[in-house]
């Protein structure tokens, strides 16, 4: 399974995509979430179940009761692990953009050796 694929990954990223906030509702029916279901439990697990006293915290909490609707967003742990990934993400393009760069240059050289001994025979 590719990372990009992973429940928790696409989460992370739907909620930091999200600076206003989201209700766990819209989160459910984003991700077609039951209560008690084995993905209910991972979000539980995953992103509600921290312990701030153990160095442990939540990944998402509620910050605000509008209308008697519960509005959540993400903690500073998982703001921190959804800019980590995102920055993974980008230094791996940029080393297979770089890599490919690097191919093409042993190539250039390669010919432009090549091309200096036929000439130097000739």
């Amino acid at each position: 399974m590719k990372t990009e694929e992973s429940l928790y990954i696409k989460i992370l990223i739907w909620a930091f995509n999200k600076p206003n906030g989201f209700t766990e509702v819209q989160l459910f029916d984003k991700f077609k979430i039951i209560s008690g279901s084995t993905e209910y439990f991972l979000y539980l697990k995953l992103f509600k179940d921290g312990n701030s006293s153990t160095g442990n915290p939540a990944m998402i909490d509620q910050f605000e009761v509008r209308n008697n609707i519960g509005y959540c967003c993400l903690t500073d742990k998982g703001m921190a692990s959804a800019i980590d990934y995102i920055d993974l993400k980008e230094a791996r393009e940029s080393s297979k953009d770089a890599k490919k760069i690097a191919m093409w240059s042993i190539w250039i050289a390669v010919i432009v050796g090549i091309f200096q001994i036929l000439t130097s025979i000739y």
